[in-house]
């Protein structure tokens, strides 16, 4: 917030009831002296002959600038109130570039596209805001479960992909490698030549272990003219491995091990012969560093 002093001292606390206090906002200096229309912001009450305004915005002050409140200039200006007249408007007094607001909306999205084949995990963020765009910096915070928050990025608006006319920061990908299961929180701010704003709601994203061995398929073969049965196992590795283990049940019998095989293969036979009755056979298997 930007502060402004008055001395109210040619004010006579028994008589003046109240002060009004009007503002202007312009991102010329010169303009908010001449030309920029006041409005009313509040009534202040007398206190020590010395005032100091901390005001809070309203929500269509910021709407009336291209993307918000950034690198605006503040003008204030007041008079006072007895029982039965109003004194004349004060000097104005000239404030300081507004702090942004805090950005709003922010969500977080798992992509796991590249973790499925053995890469990294990215955590992509997007929010929207009504400060002042491409002028202001954006902090990304972020912490791992219950551990400190941490800055992790710091960027302008435009170099996080700010879309002016929808008014969206998006763009922001963070790479949290091959996190175990867990949860990973966010919250962001923007800050400008005048200071910080308040950081936005936290969002959370939950993580979890790469898949290292996916797309496990089986494929029935047999020797024409007879029932010698072999089924035939695919799957894709995202790992090197010392070993594989693979273990089978047969109908609603539990799972054993059924063969370990050295490094990491990605194909199995397994010669069921000639079956006296129907069954049915499921497969699991996993890689052994």
């Amino acid at each position: 917030m930007s502060n402004i002093t008055f001395d109210l001292s040619e004010y006579n606390a028994e008589i003046v009831k109240y002060i009004e206090a009007w503002v202007a906002y312009s991102p010329n200096i010169l303009e908010g002296f001449i030309n920029t229309p006041f409005q009313l912001l509040g009534k202040i009450e007398i206190f020590d002959g010395t005032i100091i305004i901390d005001y809070e915005l309203p929500e269509n002050i910021y709407n009336e600038f291209d993307g918000g409140m950034s690198n605006q200039y503040m003008f204030l200006k007041l008079r006072g109130y007895s029982a039965i007249k109003r004194s004349d408007f004060s000097s104005i007094g000239f404030g300081t570039i507004l702090p942004p607001k805090a950005p709003t909306g922010l969500s977080g999205n798992l992509n796991t596209f590249y973790y499925d084949i053995g890469g990294d995990a990215i955590v992509e963020l997007s929010w929207d805001t009504t400060f002042g765009g491409d002028d202001s910096d954006i902090e990304v915070w972020g912490k791992w479960g219950s551990g400190d928050w941490e800055l992790i990025s710091e960027s302008s608006g435009l170099q996080l992909g700010w879309d002016k006319t929808n008014n969206i920061y998006s763009g922001f990908n963070h790479n949290i490698g091959q996190h175990p299961t867990g949860t990973y929180h966010y919250k962001v701010r923007a800050v400008n030549d005048s200071g910080e704003s308040e950081f936005s709601e936290e969002t959370s994203v939950d993580t979890f272990a790469p898949i290292d061995i996916s797309n496990l398929t089986g494929e029935l073969t047999w020797i024409t003219g007879t029932h010698d049965y072999t089924i035939h196992l695919y799957w894709q590795n995202h790992d090197s491995y010392a070993q594989i283990e693979i273990e089978r049940k047969v109908d609603s019998s539990e799972f054993t091990l059924l063969s370990t095989l050295t490094g990491s293969p990605s194909t199995y036979a397994d010669h069921i012969g000639v079956p006296s009755a129907t069954h049915t056979y499921y497969y699991r298997i996993r890689g052994v560093k």
